[in-house]
Order: structure tokens, then sequence, then C-alpha cells
């Protein structure tokens, strides 16, 4: 076998359909190897899973953040923009509020 899941699986189906006098032992090891390299990729898919889960977890909680922050400047902007209107108002012929543009 080339040591690949799938040159072992390949070799597995080949030895497993091979002749019925054919000693045991040599099927089962490779099967037990084809086995092991599996759980072996399975572990390592499993944990890059979990290192994006992480990722993912940082970002939405980094986008939370920044919506809130969001909100914020918006309040901050309403405000400021009704108090100049509302000085603008209070005097519309002085030259103390200078016009928006």
């Amino acid at each position: 076998p080339d040591g690949s899941a799938a040159g072992l699986a390949a070799a597995a189906a080949e030895a497993l359909g091979g002749a019925a006098g054919a000693p045991a032992e040599p099927k089962r090891q490779l099967v037990a190897e084809l086995v092991e390299r599996l759980v072996q990729h399975s572990a390592a898919s499993e944990k890059k899973l979990g290192a994006e889960q992480r990722a993912n977890l940082a970002l939405r909680a980094t986008l939370e953040g920044m919506q809130r922050q969001n909100v914020a400047l918006q309040q901050q902007l309403a405000y400021v923009t009704q108090s100049y209107q509302s000085m603008a108002a209070a005097a519309p012929h002085s030259e103390a509020v200078p016009a928006l543009q």
C-alpha cells in the first residue's frame, strides 16, 4: 500500500477479496492499519474543527462588540445633530452657529 487512506482501502479490498485459503493474519493487519489511519485522520479533523469553532466564536464576539459600538455612535450622532439643530433654531440670524453643509 502507498500509505494513504485510499491506498490502504484499495489494498484492504484486494486482500479481503483474495483467495479463500489465504492466511487471515495479513488481512487483519491491513485492516487494523487502515482503521488506525482513519482514527488518526478523524482525530486531526476534530482538532481542526475545534480550532475553527473557537475562531468562529471569537469573530462572533468581535462582531457583537462592534454592533454595540455602532449603536452607541449612532445615538451620539443623533444627539449632537439634534443639539446643533436646536442651537441653530434658537439663533437663526446669528453667526455663532454656522450652517451645516
